[in-house]
């Protein structure tokens, strides 16, 4: 998608060059060179077009690096990617145009310092023999006074002493080409440095950090270090400019209107602790949803958690449903990294003031303390799409299970979709977890609600739940283990009202998909519009009336008029969805009374010591209806075992998640299994703890 057309318009670049460079003029080299040097003047312009082709070949490259990471991206809904997918085109794009520019910059180099090298070895030249080679990097000061005067750096006499030009005709705009090419590269190289794989993951703060300081100091040396870059990097630009800003300021005005943030119904810390975690545990945050964010939800959307007191940067967590309640959602996330494990110490009972009188057999009550403020924006990510396929083998680990919870309500009890569904006939879950309190959660508050509700279905149902769902538990920790139930905040007691600063999570206006109707859909489809024909009708304006290229001041204009009538429209779009449906998106509270249940009863009173064992005895293996549920202690399963019920399917598809040795050896067993002719698809998602 990127690589190939990129390299191919690369290589027809070099072909031209190279077949016709020895009838090419000679005016973009140097006259002291031509004078040198005659019969290497082909040679030496070959190598400055192989320079610029390759900073062109960069320029391509860039120009796709943000259409697939743009978040509501329209683009990756309709290729139906998922995020991993798309993050993928997105790092090889990055490579590509970082490989290119380093290549640019360093044939640029390379002839500079053959010219160096060449004035200063001849008798004729040895005045430049004490010329330092980098002052062709620092523009004098005098560059600097009249940097901003039109056509000012095309005056000999701006330059001051020090000209390294046998003729004396140097100019500024020289010095300025090679500094914002220099601070470029480095800005990437810096980039470049920050993704790697165990800076991402450990220093996932200093990546963010750099990336959102680094990205805009390249753009601005790019767009200054050659006059056509704009019209190179405008389509994506716009395009993120159109994803991004509209949902951007929408959410942020919903925070100024609700500085409470989303309303935190009840927070469960389920222990999960492992050798290297004595003090793991699994979150369980369980937030209010508006209507509109009910009807819009699908499994495997997920959503950002913003939490001000802790970081300033959201971070994504997969959505799940609340079974039987369409009033709420829920979140699990595990204790990995500093912003959740900080998160689950501010829930921690030990927090709790000591003024406080705190009963161990009940949950801690909500008068105690306040929930940390967390605005829950979404949706963002693709459906799950199981219904494509006619037998879905779900296979997942540890945490991983949790974008497959609502999945398996919504195929256990298929009533709601009873029209549009029809190809599935089969969904199998295979879940390896070693955390006892884990899958004591997940069994009482998934797996025993779709066995409760098909009790009595019995084989004459298969009319009305056409799926059959098969779910295997493969419990691989320890045999004795200390189990502690879950410590619960139930802040939707109503000694706990807080009610007038917080709201029900409300889906962005602007999220693709988001809008069940075209007439709904008019203002979204408007913005979108506005920002990239008045875009592009700007950029046609500037091509038009192109700067000369020695005018480095005027590159910037269109990048600061992009920016301004992005914001504009954006902010234009925001208010008026204000205004026309301030009832529907900011009051969701009133219209429908959250209602109090018993969601954590059975989890109401956690003894301090904890049992001696997993109370696994009451997960035994079972059937109800269309349903079966497995339960396997101390058993790994083997990929051969996990997809064989694969085998003989029209249409069968993988959905994994999971470490990545999970993820590497089911794709193995997969790939061996297309080489006897039965294709499947494999949508995965790759997490290392």
């Amino acid at each position: 998608f990127v690589l190939f057309p990129c390299l191919v318009f690369f290589a027809c670049n070099v072909q031209r060059h190279v077949s016709s460079s020895s009838a090419t003029p000679t005016e973009s080299l140097h006259a002291d060179d031509i004078a040198a040097s005659p019969n290497r003047q082909p040679r030496r312009l070959l190598l400055v077009h192989l320079a610029n082709d390759l900073g062109i070949l960069a320029l391509l490259s860039f120009s796709h690096l943000l259409l697939p990471v743009s978040p509501h991206s329209p683009l990756v809904r309709l290729l139906r990617w998922s995020p991993v997918e798309a993050a993928v085109l997105h790092k090889w794009a990055g490579r590509l145009a970082i490989a290119a520019t380093g290549g640019h910059g360093a044939l640029h180099l390379a002839g500079a310092w053959r010219r160096w090298i060449d004035r200063a070895w001849h008798p004729e030249k040895e005045r430049h023999v004490g010329l330092s080679f980098w002052r062709g990097y620092l523009p004098p000061s005098s560059c600097w006074k009249h940097a901003a005067a039109d056509r000012a750096s095309l005056d000999p006499s701006r330059f001051g002493h020090g000209c390294p030009r046998e003729d004396g005709r140097c100019v500024c705009y020289d010095l300025f080409v090679n500094l914002t090419g220099l601070l470029g590269l480095l800005a990437l190289v810096v980039l470049l440095v920050s993704s790697v794989e165990y800076v991402r993951r450990r220093r996932y703060r200093f990546f963010y950090v750099m990336h959102i300081s680094m990205a805009p100091l390249f753009l601005l040396m790019a767009t200054l270090h050659y006059n056509r870059t704009i019209l190179y990097l405008s389509p994506s630009l716009l395009y993120y400019a159109a994803t991004a800003l509209p949902t951007r300021l929408q959410s942020r005005g919903r925070r100024r209107r609700r500085p409470r943030g989303t309303r935190i119904l009840s927070v469960a810390a389920i222990p999960c602790p492992t050798p290297r975690r004595p003090d793991g545990a699994v979150l369980d945050v369980v937030f209010a949803a508006s209507p509109r964010a009910a009807e819009e939800y699908r499994p495997g959307h997920h959503c950002t958690v913003r939490v001000p007191s802790l970081s300033l940067k959201s971070h994504p967590f997969t959505v799940a449903a609340v079974p039987g309640r369409d009033d709420r959602l829920r979140i699990l996330m595990k204790t990995a990294g500093p912003f959740t494990t900080e998160l689950a110490r501010r829930f921690d009972a030990a927090d709790v003031d000591d003024d406080v009188d705190v009963d161990v057999e009940s949950p801690v009550p909500p008068s105690a303390f306040s929930p940390p403020t967390m605005h829950i924006d979404g949706f963002r990510g693709l459906p799950h799409r199981w219904h494509r396929h006619d037998v879905v083998v779900l296979a997942a680990g540890g945490i991983g299970i949790t974008p497959f919870l609502s999945l398996l309500v919504d195929a256990a009890s298929d009533r709601r979709r009873a029209g549009s569904s029809g190809r599935t006939e089969a969904v199998e879950l295979h879940w390896t977890c070693r955390d006892a309190g884990l899958i004591r959660h997940v069994y009482e508050h998934y797996v025993s609600y779709i066995l409760r509700e098909h009790a009595g279905d019995g084989g004459g149902a298969k009319d009305e739940f056409p799926v059959r769902v098969t779910v295997t538990i493969h419990y691989t920790g320890p045999a004795h283990v200390v189990d502690p139930l879950p410590t619960v905040y139930d802040f939707e007691s109503s000694s706990f009202d807080i009610d007038d600063d917080t709201s029900p999570m409300m889906p962005s206006s602007f999220a693709v998909g988001a809008r069940t109707d075209i007439s709904r859909n008019i203002l979204h489809f408007v913005t979108y519009a506005s920002i990239f024909s008045l875009g592009l009708s700007s950029l046609w304006i500037f091509a038009a009336r192109m700067p000369s290229k020695d005018d480095m001041v005027g590159r910037i204009r269109p990048l600061i008029a992009l920016t301004f009538l992005s914001l504009g429209i954006s902010f234009l779009a925001v208010a008026r969805v204000a205004s026309v449906s301030r009832s529907d998106d900011e009051n969701d509270d009133d219209a429908r009374p959250l209602i109090s249940g018993d969601t954590y009863g059975s989890f109401a009173s956690p003894p301090t010591e904890g049992r001696p064992s997993p109370p696994f005895d009451a997960m035994a293996s079972r059937t109800a209806g269309n349903v079966t549920y497995r339960f396997r202690r101390g058993v790994r399963p083997h990929p051969r075992e996990v997809v064989s019920s694969l085998k003989g399917a029209r249409t069968p598809a993988l959905f994994v998640c999971g470490p990545k040795g999970l993820v590497t050896s089911l794709r193995e067993e997969v790939r061996g299994r297309e080489s006897e002719g039965d294709d499947c698809e494999i949508y995965e998602e790759v997490f290392e703890m």
